[in-house]
């Protein structure tokens, strides 16, 4: 080829397409690598969330047995309260959380689905235990645990979900790669 005659233009042009290569690899890892934090910040979320309402539910638990005589309602209600805000920065973003807005469908959804049960369901129970122990009647414990069961095993979806997103962006990160080289 007479484009090719010069040693200096086929080193160049070597040259310039070794560069290419190399940058499209670094800028494929970077982007995973976004990806993949995000997605590792939203499963450490979710199970901290599911600790959480665990934990607000032993509170319940454990003020309406009358093992614990020092029922704390501002404890209760604030636990309540970083849950609600956790949850929807989940969906949302949260910049105090560095976790960015879902833009994935399905989880945005399973998100969505978890703030609608919460609201509607699982916090006006917790807070009308709340008020049952507050005023010293009897508290369903029975019915406020298979609803914090359920509920935690619907964050337990999401969180594989996530995964399985994850193990998704693996493979087409892989592949990335593997046409690049």
């Amino acid at each position: 080829m007479y484009f090719f005659n010069s040693l200096t233009r086929k080193y160049f042009w070597v040259g310039l397409v070794a560069t290419v290569l190399a940058a499209g690899f670094t800028i494929t890892s970077f982007w995973f690598t976004s990806i993949i934090e995000n997605d590792a910040k939203r499963i450490s979320i979710a199970g901290s969330e599911r600790i959480r309402i665990l934990k607000i539910e032993m509170l319940a638990m454990m003020a309406a047995s009358h093992v614990s005589h020092s029922f704390s309602e501002a404890t209760y209600l604030t636990e309540i309260g970083k849950f609600e805000e956790n949850l929807m920065g989940f969906r949302d973003g949260n910049p105090t959380m560095n976790v960015k807005a879902c833009k994935n469908k399905e989880i945005t959804h399973r998100v969505s689905k978890l703030i609608d049960e919460w609201t509607a369901g699982v916090k006006p129970e917790l807070l009308a235990a709340g008020e049952n122990i507050r005023a010293g009647n009897p508290v369903a414990i029975n019915k406020l645990h298979v609803t914090i069961n359920s509920y935690c095993d619907e964050i337990d979806d999401l969180t594989t979900s996530i995964a399985r997103r994850s193990g998704r962006q693996f493979l087409l990160h892989d592949k990335i790669r593997l046409t690049l080289l």
